[in-house]
């Protein structure tokens, strides 16, 4: 990963500062994007982003690419969680979901293959869930947007292979990060016995028995990420401890 230029969008918590920090470990230098602020990672940069302004995208990509001169990577880790009865989604729910988990995505997508095709290729990593594989009847607009990724991994991986840029998504199942804690004690809110019945809930559920780590998905995102993965592409990676088997 050394000399590596690696951007990460939703980079500020959860499974995005998880992947930075691996990064950083493993000699990347990481352009770290989010809308909360944060500070600049010890080998890289820090840019402020609010990812729902699509038209800010495109000049955030050119910034990092003013800083630091190549783009070997992106991550993107960004992306918004809404739970409620599929009768309850509103419009304003759903754009609210789709601006960030899909356009947003497929904008960030379009700006950085363009700069990693003129470093001479590089890797993206964009994230699904196990909701867009098997689908959430609590959280239909979210599911359906992480099924959109999957689908864009598959448009855009033949789109760029021939300017060697390397697309795959990863799809995490439970993963203990504030966002999954959030989804714990809105359950409890509506009506679970508490948030730790929720998380027993969802354990006994995965046939590993546990909540997954944000370093567990990170390793992943890694690996797709670096030279070790260079004849993976269209791919998408389950990282959910057995949850879609049982």
């Amino acid at each position: 990963m050394r000399g590596k230029v690696v951007m990460v969008t939703g980079a500020a918590s959860g499974l995005g500062a998880a992947c930075v920090e691996l990064l950083l470990e493993q000699g990347a230098t990481v352009v770290g994007l989010d809308r909360q602020s944060a500070p600049p990672p010890p080998r890289g940069s820090w840019i402020p982003l609010d990812l729902a302004d699509v038209s800010a995208i495109g000049p955030a990509v050119r910034r990092a690419m003013e800083q630091h001169g190549r783009l070997d990577g992106l991550v993107n880790a960004a992306g918004v969680m809404d739970t409620r009865p599929f009768m309850q989604i509103s419009p304003a729910d759903f754009d609210k979901i789709f601006s960030v988990n899909v356009r947003a995505a497929f904008f960030v997508l379009q700006a950085a293959a363009e700069h990693m095709a003129h470093s001479g290729g590089g890797s993206a990593v964009l994230f699904s869930s196990t909701g867009g594989r098997v689908g959430r009847p609590l959280a239909a607009h979210y599911a359906a947007s992480k099924a959109a990724m999957i689908s864009l991994v598959k448009s855009t991986s033949v789109a760029l292979a021939d300017v060697g840029v390397r697309v795959n998504c990863v799809s995490p199942g439970l993963v203990e990060t504030p966002m999954l804690q959030d989804i714990r004690r809105r359950r409890a809110a509506q009506g679970a016995p508490s948030a730790d019945s929720v998380r027993h809930d969802w354990e006994s559920r995965i046939p590993l028995g546990r909540l997954g780590s944000p370093s567990e998905v990170a390793e992943v995102v890694a690996f797709l990420v670096s030279d070790a993965a260079s004849y993976v592409t269209g791919e998408d990676i389950g990282v959910h401890g057995g949850l879609e088997t049982s």
